[in-house]
């Protein structure tokens, strides 16, 4: 089987180290970035089957991030979990999901993050 690699991308380090420890003991390969312009560049070199993204960050953020993955064919089709603090845990469901998006709060709990990369990879 392929190893599924997962790029997480969040300018808290704290945050990444432990949402790394998460996927790598689920068996996924992990890279980081720290910032939104990094996230595409890694996102086009390292090709990852689903990029975990946060919304607020420098340099560029989720968003910005999002659209420019989506507008190159190398990485238009890679799904996205957006995972930030902004969001609610009772508020995940009220937005719009895809196959391609969705979003989920933080603190996340792992099981249900496990869940939703399943349903993505």
């Amino acid at each position: 089987m392929e190893e599924k690699k997962i790029l997480i991308v969040d300018d808290d380090e704290v945050f990444l180290k432990m949402l790394e420890k998460t996927l790598v003991s689920s068996g996924y390969s992990v890279s980081q970035a720290t910032n939104g312009k990094d996230a595409v560049d890694a996102a086009k070199d390292w090709h990852p089957q689903l990029i975990i993204l946060d919304i607020m960050m420098p340099e560029m953020d989720g968003g910005e991030v999002a659209l420019v993955l989506e507008k190159d064919p190398l990485t238009q089709n890679i799904p996205i979990i957006f995972m930030t603090s902004l969001l609610k845990k009772e508020d995940e469901n009220k937005l719009a999901y895809s196959q391609k998006r969705s979003y989920m709060a933080k603190p996340y709990n792992k099981d249900e993050l496990l869940a939703e990369i399943v349903k993505k990879i």
